[in-house]
């Protein structure tokens, strides 16, 4: 089986790290993990701890957990780094979108006692990773590729960790691309917060619903079924004929 051999450096000192990484004490604050992942399949997962103590382990987690802590606080203010040109809002204009996390559901009472449900969403670690111009694209439109929610970096493969370090942030676990106007388009790693919508706007919602197993034609298609009485023998949930009359 063969086997490609990676590094990266980690900003942080480390003594005994295990046979697989190559160490050695200087004054320099700095630590070698060398990884190793298959270059044959086509998901190549690292075995970044092959060899590694279980304390060498959580180490090393808590280590590439505070780096990516720091670069996300890194990313927050907006005076560290010059954002590209603003231009103004025109109609028609298609803004970026976030990813946010379902937290749940509750209700809120207007102050003329009028009830309402409403979904909570929580938008963690999101940020404009890559930007994709009209001509590298389809020709139309500029794309925005965006990410939320961190994840460790150990167990993904090189080629997507170098996606995300071009942009400067942490791996993400979801990332989704939109389409955006001349006027919305904003440099990759710039941070996406809930404010970047305002209150009264109508948003688009698009995610993955829970799983219900196997469902009827009623709920899974709205089917009206078939007649409650009439002589009707366990057949009131069936789907019945569907197209009849029609010629292909």
């Amino acid at each position: 089986m063969a086997a490609v051999l990676g590094w990266r450096q980690l900003p942080a000192r480390c003594k005994v790290v295990g046979p697989s990484c190559a160490i050695k004490e200087c004054r320099w604050a700095a630590s070698l993990l060398l990884v190793r992942f298959n270059s044959n399949s086509t998901n190549p997962s690292t075995w970044w701890d092959e060899h590694l103590s279980e304390q060498n382990k959580e180490y090393m987690q808590q280590l590439s957990g505070q780096e990516y802590k720091d670069m996300t606080a890194s990313k927050l203010c907006p005076l560290k780094d010059e954002p590209w040109p603003l231009h103004p809002w025109k109609p028609g204009s298609h803004r970026v979108g976030i990813i946010a996390v379902k937290l749940g559901m509750m209700p809120l009472w207007t102050k003329s006692g009028e009830k309402h449900a409403v979904t909570m969403l929580q938008v963690q670690d999101c940020h404009v990773i890559k930007f994709t111009s009209k001509e590298a694209g389809d020709g139309k439109s500029a794309v925005l590729t965006i990410g939320g929610k961190n994840v460790s970096s150990f167990y993904k493969p090189e080629s997507i960790i170098d996606f995300y370090r071009e942009a400067g942030v942490p791996p993400k676990q979801k990332i989704t691309r939109c389409k955006v106007s001349d006027n919305a388009i904003l440099k990759p790693g710039t941070p996406l917060y809930a404010a970047h919508f305002r209150p009264g706007q109508y948003v688009d919602v698009t995610a993955k619903t829970i799983g219900k197993g196997f469902q009827g034609v009623m709920k899974r298609w709205g089917y009206k079924g078939q007649p409650a009485s009439h002589g009707q023998t366990k057949t009131h949930r069936r789907p019945g004929a569907i197209a009849a009359g029609v010629s292909y």
